[in-house]
């Protein structure tokens, strides 16, 4: 990470961020931390906090320049039917 920072590799230090952010949703889905624990309460706190702002601006950027990028079809389309 220190060298990703110093040679200011963005797309790394996104790579390494949302890895992280994958090993703290795998604790959280898969019961490594639990309700009321205090296992990486901290880290899944500013997690949330990134992927709120992270969302956000990957929205804006959806939003921005529809046509410039084919997104493709949502992987979980909308249910029309009950």
């Amino acid at each position: 990470m220190k060298r990703s920072l110093e040679q200011q590799d963005s797309a790394n230090l996104l790579v390494m961020l949302f890895n992280r952010i994958y090993t703290l949703r795998n604790q959280v889905f898969h019961g490594g931390a639990t309700y009321n624990s205090r296992a990486n309460r901290p880290a899944l706190k500013n997690a949330c906090n990134l992927l709120t702002v992270y969302t956000e601006l990957f929205l804006q950027v959806i939003l921005d320049d529809p046509c410039e990028k084919e997104w493709g079809r949502p992987y979980y389309p909308y249910i029309t039917e009950a």
